[in-house]
């Protein structure tokens, strides 16, 4: 059926809540290895899509982006651009920092 806006919409807080969590959870402990680190950025963004799918409306299309890089006095900017339907699609971010890392996991919910 064709329908222009969703019956149950995306939740900003409650996936920002699971970004952090999951970042929390797979990095706190982790020293960074730039050969492990590519792999376990892939692996969260395939984790953080599926949980996204688990927890809102069926019609929406995800992207996620994690970026993870080595904690060494460097200055990092992340930028992304989209275009958007402001009343439906969404994007959430948040960051985590270690002792040896930083991560951005970024998760675009597009209607």
């Amino acid at each position: 059926t064709y329908q222009l806006a969703p019956y149950s919409p995306f939740d900003p807080k409650a996936a920002t809540l699971m970004l952090q969590k999951k970042l929390q959870q797979r990095l706190c402990n982790l020293e960074y290895d730039a050969s492990q680190c590519s792999l376990l950025a892939k692996n969260l963004s395939d984790e953080i899509k599926e949980n996204a799918k688990e927890m809102t409306c069926d019609r929406f299309r995800f992207v996620t982006m994690v970026s993870i890089g080595q904690k060494n006095e460097q200055g990092y900017i992340s930028v992304s651009r989209c275009l958007c339907d402001a009343s439906c699609d969404h994007r959430v971010m948040t960051s985590f920092c270690n002792q040896s890392l930083f991560a951005e996991a970024t998760l675009f919910a597009l209607y």
